[in-house]
């Protein structure tokens, strides 16, 4: 039987969310707390009892993913989606709930080590 290795299944489209190559990304699946709602590609998440959810303003700890896809936990409860645990994005591509500071997470080193932060300029989409 054979296989063929050169159909292109899907393109991605550029978004400008990663702001280099290293380190490089890295992803895992995450279970979104329920209730999370509609979140977006860059959402910023944290973790709590092996459910992660939208950085809020007062988190218990480290901001530890960024979510890699648009999603809707209201649609599939229960649902385990992709998210990067390591990468370089770029800062105003990220997103936190209203009235967040990402950038007071970078200065005060509450960012998981594997993900950095980059503040340069992404082109505009």
């Amino acid at each position: 039987m054979a296989r063929e290795l050169t159909s292109v299944i899907d393109t991605p489209e550029r978004d400008d969310l990663f702001a280099g190559l290293h380190p490089t990304a890295q992803i895992f699946g995450a279970k979104i707390a329920d209730g999370s709602g509609q979140l977006k590609r860059g959402s910023v998440l944290v973790e709590d009892a092996g459910e992660y959810a939208l950085l809020e303003a007062d988190p218990e700890g480290a901001a530890v993913a960024v979510l890699a896809d648009d999603i809707d936990t209201d649609d599939a409860p229960e649902t385990v989606y992709n998210a990067y645990s390591a990468g370089n994005f770029f800062m105003q591509k990220l997103i936190a709930a209203e009235g967040v500071n990402l950038q007071d997470f970078v200065v005060n080193g509450q960012l998981y080590p594997g993900i950095f932060v980059n503040d340069g300029m992404a082109r505009s989409a």
